[in-house]
């Protein structure tokens, strides 16, 4: 486990130097381009001129000083003039201050045409931007490169800061997994001294165990020998007890045949008197269930005229419910005779009523 713990703590370790030293060199080297091109980084500025064509520069590198568009033409010529008129100190309309859409070029062109100073200035200009495509290129291909450069530059000073982030971050990780590694070592030589003093504890055990058993092996010898004494000392007397424990069982098995000859006898005559009683009951049985059919029969023909007389009683309900029924037929009929007079009358005394009023 320790030299594990060792290896681990040497491979972290050169990792970490292998970062720190990638680390200080990148950051050598960041500070190098600084120091070096820092006048260009800082102090680099455009003229107004070049400021002013630099669309322009940059689109007639591409197509050519021919196929550069109109407008990029125009506003080119606009720029240039108004950066001479700034530095000869020549008024020029407010128009064309702070111009940002094509119709606020237009406007500044036509403000030109009413000045001919203005407009000699810009129609030079006009007509140099094709020479000037390549005559000025040069300061704008070295601005781009200086801005290449330091673009790339500033790209390896990012991944300086990524990589100290990652140095860092590789730091407090290896200072993570040696404290675990340590938490680790701490627990297991816990657990060693642990076990060895369960060890220990058993031994112990285990001796009082060995002392206890050779004692108690010792004391049960002991009583064997005693109880093996006993028993030869007493076994005459355990003879004698059993001979006369045996005469004793004899007379009582003897005593227990006469009782079961008597019982035997008793049962015999128990029997007979059995027979007798059940001869009795089955003359007195019979002559109940003789009586029992009479009293059957004379119940049956009481139950038919009951019978009888409960079908007389239907037949004359069958017969009442019949005229009942005839009855309310016919007073149903008349009261519907009855009611359609009421009405018809009830009607034509209506009809009359509305004629009369109709007339009047």
């Amino acid at each position: 486990m320790a030299n594990l713990l060792g290896l681990t703590v040497k491979t972290l370790f050169i990792l970490q130097l292998g970062a720190l030293c990638l680390g200080n060199e990148l950051s050598l080297l960041t500070g190098e381009i600084d120091s070096r091109f820092s006048d260009l980084y800082y102090s680099e500025s455009l003229l107004c001129s070049q400021t002013a064509l630099q669309a322009f520069i940059s689109e007639c590198s591409v197509k050519g000083a021919d196929n550069v568009s109109p407008k990029l033409r125009l506003q080119s010529a606009v720029k240039l003039s108004i950066c001479e008129f700034k530095e000869a100190n020549v008024k020029y309309p407010k128009s064309c201050q702070d111009m940002v859409s094509d119709e606020e070029f237009q406007i500044c062109v036509q403000e030109f045409r009413e000045s001919a100073q203005l407009w000699t200035t810009y129609s030079g200009h006009y007509r140099k931007l094709r020479s000037v495509c390549y005559e000025e290129a040069v300061p704008f291909i070295r601005q781009n490169i200086l801005d290449l450069f330091l673009n790339v530059t500033k790209i390896y000073t990012d991944f300086h800061s990524a990589a100290m982030k990652t140095s860092n971050k590789a730091n407090g990780f290896q200072e993570e997994l040696l404290a675990k590694f340590q938490a680790i070592v701490d627990l297991m030589d816990q657990s060693f001294v642990m076990k060895e003093r369960q060890m220990e504890a058993q031994e112990d055990t285990f001796d009082g165990f060995q002392q206890s058993m050779v004692q108690k092996s010792k004391y049960v010898e002991d009583v064997w020998d005693q109880v093996s004494q006993d028993i030869s000392v007493n076994s005459a007397r355990v003879d004698q007890d059993l001979t006369a424990a045996h005469e004793k069982l004899q007379t009582i098995f003897e005593y227990i045949d006469t009782q079961f000859s008597r019982i035997s006898t008793a049962n015999e005559n128990l029997a007979a008197v059995h027979f007798e009683a059940s001869q009795s009951i089955s003359k007195d049985l019979m002559m109940l269930s003789k009586n029992s059919t009479n009293g059957h029969l004379e119940l049956q023909e009481t139950l038919q005229g009951n019978l009888d007389k409960s079908l007389q009683i239907n037949h004359l309900l069958h017969d009442s419910q019949v005229q009942i029924g005839n009855i309310f037929d016919s007073i149903e009929s008349e009261s519907r005779d009855i009611i359609a007079n009421i009405t018809r009358d009830l009607r034509d005394e209506a009809l009359t009523i509305f004629v009369v009023s109709n007339h009047f």
